[in-house]
């Protein structure tokens, strides 16, 4: 999906997933015009769209869905944000700290249901540093 338009969002495609259980019934993808879309896969169905940051690029932003696929996690600019996939609900949203002008990449997975981990790396100079920092989130406190 990635670098395609997807039905339900205007903007150029740049990241995507599939829940992780056999098979896959869900698929979100974020937009570049600052918005996350979340398909029921057997139908082709849009379920919701979730406003986020915008104009940022693949690797800049990280989804994640939890193993039960019950949350979606986004994470990019200065934000984490959390959805229940059944109703649309926001469970929760994170300030994160802001990275250099080229920006941090990020990459988010659930450790167990109760732990999302972030691990975000920063960019100086043109080159991604060695070093990186890594949160984690007790997701439904």
């Amino acid at each position: 999906m990635a670098g395609l338009a997807c039905g339900g969002l205007t903007g150029r495609v740049v990241e995507s997933i599939t829940s992780p259980e056999p098979g896959g019934s869900l698929t979100a993808a974020y937009s570049a015009d600052g918005k996350v879309g979340l398909w029921d896969r057997p139908t082709g169905m849009l379920r919701f769209v979730f406003p986020v940051a915008g104009s940022l690029f693949a690797g800049h932003v990280a989804l994640a869905f939890s193993p039960d696929r019950d949350r979606l996690a986004f994470a990019g600019g200065g934000e984490a944000r959390l959805w229940d996939t059944a109703t649309g609900k926001h469970l929760r949203h994170w300030t994160l700290p802001t990275g250099t002008a080229s920006g941090p990449f990020d990459t988010m997975a659930y450790a167990d249901p109760a732990e999302l981990l972030l691990y975000r790396a920063e960019q100086a100079k043109g080159r991604r540093q060695r070093s990186g920092s890594a949160t984690c989130w007790p997701p439904t406190r």
